[in-house]
């Protein structure tokens, strides 16, 4: 075409792929629900920030987040995990990080903290309390413009240079972070070399408990229960760990490694089977028309969402007669969901079993909570107890516990009893059952035979 030259060309929108790619990305290195970084990028910005002060010898810190009684609060359908989200990213600055590991933790990493160790410590715990005041301010959300409260436990994991590498880092704040939640919760805790010899510890203990469970090492002592007159008329199933070729452990060492490590799900059912089987031998026996057997329910057991579930596959297994059992609860088991616990309790209590409230007088009591609940009886705790020889303020506490019961046609036990002062002080204000070493010690199961033989006979 009179010599000139011809350019043939294609033109595409990618407009389409581009934002295609760019949402890929999103979902592989962000959060969907909070827009936060998830874990994938976490890691890669540790990582940069570990090499980082590799080189200019800043201190740097990752905070772990865990926010306390978070499930109360999360039947908002996300919205408070948003709200959460959007005031971590307010106390930070842009250069840091906030990400959301999933559920209810997340990480904030701190860079560029200076060279100086206490000024960096410093600003570190600046940024952790601003969080916690932040994270502690009420929450308004949802339809109803229902208000939400919450608190958070920090845990905190100094670096400096590559000393440790990004999975370490994440692990000592993850110690810290449970240090917070062990002192009580709604706290900051920076990592120490002592705590991880407490975890450490803590983690050989909870392996040999699961080696001792598979072996047959834990056994059932019995404590008797009598009425106020001297007659037998129950006792509580205490758990106790004889291991082999070592001295028996204390219930108060292992038991709330159980707890933080979920063994006491496990732990806690084999208790009741233990406990059915008791119960069902022990109708060989003449027993008292009230007897029964008391099993303490921990508050993960009562909040696992099986826990009705195993309890009537249990019985089912045991063949046992409900009515011969009692579930001792604590306040912790029940005041994260009150309704949740009275319904709960409303279906133990259709199956024949007896409900109690035990450690009555230590915890967070509310007349106006108990009053709503289908309980049977109080446990009145044994340090009030112990008190009431020498302090009136204990006397006074028992004696409205007592009071309070009985105008809640409910029963009532006091465990800890170990003289005859004490029991003299009980009879007279009217308590129900009596339980302490003034009458027996725990005993196994061979050695509750003999007792309830030589109470049988006088009685």
């Amino acid at each position: 075409m009179d010599g000139g030259t011809l350019w043939y060309g294609y033109i595409w929108d990618i407009t389409e792929r581009r934002l295609a790619e760019n949402r890929i990305r999103r979902l592989a290195l962000y959060d969907p629900l909070t827009g936060l970084a998830n874990r994938r990028m976490l890691m890669d910005r540790l990582a940069h920030a570990v090499a980082l002060s590799g080189r200019n010898k800043e201190y740097g810190a990752v905070l772990m987040l865990d926010l306390d009684n978070f499930k109360s609060v999360n039947d908002t359908k996300g919205h408070d995990i948003v709200e959460v989200g959007r005031r971590l990213a307010g106390c930070v600055r842009e250069a840091d990080t906030v990400a959301r590991l999933g559920g209810d933790e997340f990480v904030v990493l701190l860079e560029c903290l200076g060279n100086d160790e206490t000024i960096g410590n410093d600003k570190v715990m600046a940024v952790a309390e601003k969080i916690r005041s932040e994270l502690n301010r009420p929450y308004i959300l949802g339809d109803g413009r229902h208000v939400h409260h919450t608190s958070v436990s920090v845990g905190v994991a100094i670096f400096r240079g590559r000393d440790r590498d990004e999975s370490e880092i994440l692990k000592h704040a993850d110690v810290a972070m449970y240090e917070a939640k062990d002192l009580g919760r709604n706290r900051t805790c920076f990592y120490s070399k002592a705590r991880q010899v407490i975890v450490d510890t803590r983690s050989a203990m909870a392996l040999d408990m699961q080696t001792g469970l598979d072996n047959g090492e834990f056994c059932l002592y019995l404590h008797p229960q009598v009425l106020k007159i001297g007659m037998l008329c129950g006792a509580e199933a205490l758990l106790r760990w004889l291991p082999r070729d070592k001295p028996p452990v204390s219930p108060d060492s292992f038991i709330p490694v159980a707890d933080s490590t979920g063994l006491i799900l496990p732990l806690g059912e084999w208790v009741l089977k233990q406990a059915c089987t008791i119960v069902m031998d022990l109708e060989k026996y003449q027993l008292p028309e009230d007897f029964a057997l008391a099993v303490n329910i921990s508050a993960l057991q009562f909040a696992d969402e099986n826990f009705i579930k195993t309890v009537k596959r249990v019985f089912h297994e045991t063949g046992v007669t409900p009515l011969r059992l009692k579930f001792e609860l604590t306040e912790t088991s029940l005041v994260q969901d009150m309704n949740r616990a009275g319904n709960i309790m409303k279906e133990l209590g259709s199956m024949g079993l007896q409900v109690e409230l035990d450690d009555f007088g230590t915890g967070y009591s509310s007349l106006n909570s108990i009053k709503n609940l289908p309980l049977t009886a109080l446990k009145i705790d044994a340090s009030l107890i112990r008190g009431i020889e020498k302090d009136e303020s204990s006397r006074a506490i028992v004696r409205a516990a007592l009071a309070m019961a009985r105008a809640m046609s409910l029963q009532t036990i006091a465990e800890g009893v170990e003289t005859q002062s004490q029991m003299d002080y009980l009879a007279k204000e009217g308590c129900d059952m009596i339980q302490g070493y003034l009458f027996a010690k725990p005993m196994p199961y061979e050695e509750f035979i003999s007792y309830l033989g030589r109470k049988l006979k006088i009685a």
